[in-house]
């Protein structure tokens, strides 16, 4: 096993490790409600973020908020359908919004203390398809739909749209979201449904 990684012995070739470490993040997000609304706020709050904070750490972070709502609707909706106390709701629209922004402040701790890798990336995505699977479901126990087809349904939009973004990114070199997508609008549309639902 000489001349190989010690990191990537077993799952990389050396030449693989070599592109693993040598990868540079390329893409972009035109969605306006980054560009007017959040960004400014996260390029804020970022700052707040001790320089010894790992990006890793802030993305797992996020995930733990939409996977603690989750267990939580599960507990009280375990076939996606019933009712779950008013405050839950609250907690499921706050978690997403903290999620949604500590997945945009971990790339900006990442750049901000240069320890930005295609390690961070592969966890960073790892973690947001993981969240597309979990947010899907919790979203059905808020609606309400119950298991089958249109759960189902919903639960495969959510990983077909990460799944051909993902894919794309893999051919084109970049992962370039539209000025509509799902991790702005998207979740904000998710946010604003809740707070109907609870009102």
């Amino acid at each position: 096993m000489a001349g190989r990684s010690r990191y990537f012995v077993g799952y990389l070739s050396e030449s693989g490790a070599q592109h693993v470490r040598a990868y540079k993040y390329a893409g972009g997000d035109d969605s306006l409600i980054l560009k007017y609304v959040t960004n400014p706020i996260y390029e804020r709050l970022v700052l707040l973020f001790p320089t010894w904070l790992a990006p890793n750490i802030i993305t797992l972070a996020g995930l733990c908020c939409t996977a603690s709502t989750y267990v939580l609707f599960h507990h009280y909706c375990p076939f996606l359908y019933g009712v779950a106390p008013w405050w839950a709701y609250v907690l499921n629209a706050m978690s997403i919004l903290a999620y949604q922004g500590l997945d945009a402040m971990d790339g900006k701790q990442a750049r901000r203390t240069g320890s930005g890798s295609a390690l961070g990336l592969l966890f960073d995505h790892g973690c947001d398809a993981f969240n597309g699977t979990i947010m899907s479901l919790t979203m059905c126990s808020v609606a309400q739909m119950g298991p089958g087809l249109v759960s189902f349904t919903m639960w495969m939009s959510a990983t077909a749209v990460f799944l051909s973004a993902t894919i794309e990114e893999f051919y084109t070199g970049e992962m370039r979201l539209g000025l509509i997508n799902g991790p702005n609008e998207g979740l904000m549309i998710a946010v604003v449904s809740i707070i109907v639902t609870v009102m």
